[in-house]
């Protein structure tokens, strides 16, 4: 695949992360600090935007998560009010290209996204 190939109408393709997050807030800044500066590395071939997930958390993970969407465009947060699950946070995403990113995998996860974005789904939930 080359970068003629991924352009769509004159614009790059559009890569969207979700992000799902349930009681993550010792780890989600630092999640998507890596994250963002991982998907930067990506531009001009790709657009991208991240979507964190909050799937009704009972710690400070969504307020963490806001403050960071604040500071970087490229980040939304949308908040569950109850634990819905991981396809209800996929039905949120609009890019051609569909990361689905573990907050606790996030080492494998940008590793995995660096070596090709044909991978859809990676990473397993630490217990």
């Amino acid at each position: 695949m080359t970068d003629a190939t991924l352009a769509v109408g004159g614009r790059a393709p559009l890569v969207s992360v979700v992000v799902p997050a349930y009681n993550e807030a010792e780890v989600i800044e630092d999640t998507l600090t890596r994250l963002v500066a991982h998907l930067a590395t990506l531009e001009p071939r790709f657009r991208w935007d991240v979507v964190v997930v909050d799937d009704g958390s009972s710690d400070s993970t969504a307020t963490i998560a806001d403050e960071f969407a604040r500071e970087h465009a490229g980040v939304r947060v949308l908040r569950h009010s109850a634990n819905l699950g991981l396809g209800q946070a996929l039905l949120s995403m609009r890019g051609g290209f569909i990361l689905h990113c573990q907050v606790a995998c996030r080492e494998q996860a940008v590793e995995t996204a660096n070596c090709g974005l044909h991978v859809l789904t990676f990473g397993q939930r630490e217990s």
